[in-house]
């Protein structure tokens, strides 16, 4: 199935349907429990709300149960690149506004509050993270640029509550750059601490409290270690796209390890099977309990299309982890970005391809973008690329940022423009619909 959705054409959808190996796969027959078939069509857009108006709207979003967050990079109405997140919440109406968060701190051009978000739900309610990557601050009197910082928001009786995770005191380290969490623990990256060898920080809840666990660097000086994280389980994900491998510089590396500092250990630092120089590996990363997907944005196509990208799927296996598939475009492009952005819901990634050039009627519609559905079939039978979605505007990047849960899919539309030709950006919405699913499948 392929769908196309966007404020520049009616949605339309033709059924589209192949396999990540060359022999064909029945689906029907290899399709897990509760995900056979599902439909994805288009269910309307977000766009900066009229009332507190910004640029780059969907340049980060995640999605946690009945939430959505949303970061734009410059609030129209306030100081540029100053950042901003709109967090919404669905009922029976739909998505409807919940709350339009700018930084606790005074306003600073540049700060990038919402450049990274997550969401996760908890028995105490829905735990909102937040990073401002650019937020200079003040050390002893002398000003440390871009050192950035970490927020918890914690949603109390409708209201949005406020917390500093905390703040770096190193020029550049971008603390905040990346987030992940699930409700109970948080970490981020810092990929320019100490001349872009970069440096993870993990921080535990105790009630109110939010400790610092521990922080963590790894691989060498331009790693930008920390560039991307992810939570999975009781082990963290964490992405150095330049790291150096075989004598490749930026071929990238990823470090598994253990999220807290005194948790069993485990360590594995996973790589490209086909590693090459400036392949990008992990300047993307999402994750299960079971399974991480990495992406290699620059990675060569098989026989052609260069710099098209990858998305290579690892799971535990014992004390191990293995590579369970490499993904690809179902039309790979040079250049095209596939693995700009990876989302996880259970047995389906999403994954973004934002600089994809789209052909309609004979005309291409350039650095457009698209995102792409992948189901995990049973058994050993690998992975369907079940479902795509395509954008119509020129230069939008459709799939700069993802998310799913089990029913719906955002996609960051970070550059869309409205009737001034600003880049207001939106975000695209999909919902799982599986009525008549088993006549098509």
């Amino acid at each position: 199935m392929t769908y196309f959705g966007s404020l520049r054409a009616a949605a339309v959808s033709a059924l589209f349907a192949s396999t990540c190996t060359a022999s064909a796969i029945d689906r029907s027959d290899t399709a897990p429990a509760g995900s056979a078939g599902h439909f994805w069509p288009y269910a309307g857009t977000l766009q900066t709300p009229p009332t507190n108006p910004s640029l780059y709207f969907g340049a980060a979003v995640d999605m946690s149960g009945d939430y959505l967050a949303v970061g734009s990079q410059s609030p129209t109405d306030a100081t540029p690149l100053a950042g901003r997140v709109h967090v919404y919440r669905h009922s029976a109406a739909g998505w409807q506004l919940d709350a339009a968060l700018v930084s606790p701190d005074a306003a600073q051009q540049g700060s990038l509050f919402g450049n990274s978000v997550a969401l996760a739900q908890t028995p105490e309610g829905i735990v909102l993270v937040v990073g401002e990557p650019g937020r200079d601050r003040m050390v002893e009197g002398n000003p440390v640029p871009q050192a950035g910082t970490v927020w918890v928001f914690t949603r109390i009786d409708g209201a949005w509550v406020e917390t500093r995770l905390g703040a770096a005191s190193s020029p550049h380290a971008l603390l905040g750059f990346s987030v992940d969490t699930d409700g109970s623990h948080v970490i981020a990256g810092k990929p320019g601490y100490d001349g872009n060898h970069g440096e993870i920080v993990v921080w535990q809840r105790d009630g109110e409290v939010w400790n610092v666990d521990h922080s963590t660097t790894a691989f060498e000086v331009g790693a930008s270690f920390g560039y991307s994280v992810a939570i999975a389980g009781n082990l963290a994900l964490i992405g150095a796209p330049g790291a150096s491998y075989l004598g490749d510089s930026n071929a990238g590396l990823v470090l598994v390890m253990p999220l807290l500092f005194d948790d069993e250990p485990f360590s594995a630092v996973l790589h490209d099977p086909t590693p090459d120089a400036t392949e990008l590996f992990g300047i993307t990363v999402a994750a299960t309990a079971d399974r991480f997907a990495v992406g290699s944005i620059e990675d060569d196509a098989p026989g052609g299309d260069p710099d098209s990208g990858s998305v290579h799927v690892f799971r535990i296996d014992g004390d191990d982890v293995v590579l369970d598939a490499t993904l690809r475009s179902p039309a790979p492009q040079q250049d095209a970005n596939f693995g700009s952005a990876l989302a996880f819901a259970d047995d389906y990634l999403v994954v973004g391809e934002r600089f994809r050039d789209v052909f309609l009627f004979g005309t291409t519609f350039d650095h457009a973008g698209a995102a792409h559905l992948f189901r995990r079939l049973s058994g050993d039978a690998g992975w369907s690329q079940e479902t795509s979605f395509y954008n119509f505007g020129e230069g939008e990047q459709m799939g700069w940022s993802v998310a799913m849960d089990a029913q719906r899919i955002a996609i960051g539309v970070p550059t869309r423009t409205d009737d001034a030709d600003l880049p207001v950006g939106a975000v695209d919405l999909f919902e799982s619909d599986s009525i008549f699913a088993d006549g098509f499948d």
